[in-house]
This record gives structure tokens, sequence and C-alpha cells, in this order.
């Protein structure tokens, strides 16, 4: 594709998704980088950033509501920034516990073994952890900017549990056993 076929495909998709930044000095450099390629590809900016969480909003439908899917799905369920704040507080270790992993890092098994990550997000309590896990075990913690949960996760057993699939009658009596020694 030429130069010339490029920067019109730029200004078309910029013109298309209506991105519009009332205060550039409040941008991240991410959100100053995607102001300048815009410029760059010869449209022009206009930036609204979302009310709840200052990410520029590019599409028509965000851009009139002023607030981005996830943020949007937030002010109709009334789940405020504050209540959202005293909930990670409550979920937040000083300490990480032995045998915690990194939910990225669970993510990239779910992904090698075949199981649908929203599956995993499901499990482990939604987004931010706002619903009960299918399994405590399951419960994630936060520790610095970073989800965990139990390397139990990772295992057969728990991979099985994240995908679905019924603990046999045996597992259930071995984990039965597990919890009332501990």
């Amino acid at each position: 594709m030429s130069k010339k076929a490029l920067a019109e495909e730029a200004k078309r998709i910029v013109q298309s998704k209506n991105a519009a930044v009332t205060d550039l000095s409040l941008l991240s450099e991410a959100q100053e980088q995607q102001v300048a390629d815009i410029k760059a590809a010869g449209g022009e900016v206009e930036v609204t950033k979302c009310h709840r969480c200052g990410k520029i909003l590019v599409r028509d439908k965000s851009i009139e509501a002023e607030a981005g899917d996830l943020c949007a799905h937030f002010d109709a369920s009334g789940i405020t920034p504050e209540y959202l704040m005293q909930h990670r507080a409550t979920m937040t270790v000083t300490t990480l516990p032995e045998g915690m992993i990194k939910v990225a890092e669970l993510h990239k098994i779910c992904e090698r073994e075949g199981i649908p990550v929203n599956r995993m997000v499901n499990a482990i309590g939604k987004d931010r952890g706002l619903s009960d896990p299918i399994d405590p075990r399951l419960k994630p913690v936060y520790f610095g900017n970073a989800r965990y949960v139990s390397a139990w996760a990772s295992t057969k057993e728990g991979l099985a549990v994240i995908r679905g699939v019924q603990p046999t009658k045996q597992q259930k009596i071995d984990a039965e056993l597990a919890e009332l020694e501990a």
C-alpha cells in the first residue's frame, strides 16, 4: 500500500472512530502518542475521555455516553469508584501467601489446556472479583498491581473445576479429608 493510501486509510479510520481531548496536558504518554498518531495521519483531534477511568474514547457510542463499555456497565449497575476501591482493599494482601500464582500465568495455562479464558474469569469471581469464586481455593488476592490465585488452580483438579467438569467422588472425598486435616 502506498504512503498516500495509508494516510487516506488512517484519516478514514480517524473520522469513523471520531476520536475526541479537551485538555491535552491531562493525557498519559500512551494517550499523547495516540493523539500524535491521529494528527500525523491528517486527522483532527478532539479527545473525549471516560469520566471514570480517563481512557480516550474512540467509538461514537462511548463518546456519547462519555464512558467506555465497562465503565458504562458499572454506572448502570450503581457500582461507584469508591466501592471498587474499598472492595479491592479487602482483597489486597501485604505479604503474598506461599503457593500462589499470578492470574496472568493461570490465563496462559488455561489457553494451553484449551480452556476458554472467560471460564477462568468466571471461576475466580468475574471481573475484579466482584462475585464469589466457584471454589474457595480460586479466590484471588491482590499483591502489588497483580492478582494471584492458589497454585491449586493450575493442577489437573483445579483446571477441571475451571473447565466445568465435576470432580470425581474420590476427588471430593480427598478434598473433604484434606479440609478436615487442615
